[in-house]
């Protein structure tokens, strides 16, 4: 009989109220869970590559800022760092560049926290020639 009485209260706790019995993967507070949003992360980086290889770098861009959304909303230093590279590029081909060197700065910034060294030579060498280029209009705007 007891076992009946605890089996009727815990019907009632959780049909009177579901959500306090929620999952942590069914809080929508919660980050999504690892394999989607690698495979989230995946869809809007290789649409936002499309999307550049087709020249559209207006969609290009909305699709790498999501990417990198989702890639910061998850910790994952790596994909953010993947995704400002893309802006820096996509930015300087729209001619935006201080938009593109603002990019290339943070992605130089989470290389460096996150010990991503590969990406940090990269991003180095993207403010390399930004720095050059900014050179090069200085000294013929001085002419």
């Amino acid at each position: 009989m007891k076992c009946f009485i605890r089996l009727i209260f815990i019907v009632q706790i959780l049909f009177l109220n579901p959500n306090q019995f929620l999952f942590p993967f069914q809080n929508p507070s919660f980050p999504i869970q690892k394999s989607d949003f690698k495979d989230k992360y995946s869809e809007y980086f290789k649409q936002g590559k499309n999307f550049k290889l087709q020249g559209n770098y207006e969609k290009s861009i909305q699709c790498f800022i999501k990417a990198f959304n989702l890639a910061q909303e998850n910790n994952d230093t790596e994909n953010e760092v993947l995704s400002l590279i893309q802006l820096g590029v996509l930015y300087w081909n729209i001619g935006q560049l201080d938009k593109s060197f603002d990019s290339y700065h943070e992605a130089l910034s989470l290389a460096e926290k996150g010990g991503i060294s590969k990406k940090k030579e990269e991003v180095l060498s993207y403010l390399q020639i930004y720095e050059l280029y900014q050179a090069g209009k200085d000294h013929r705007s001085r002419r």
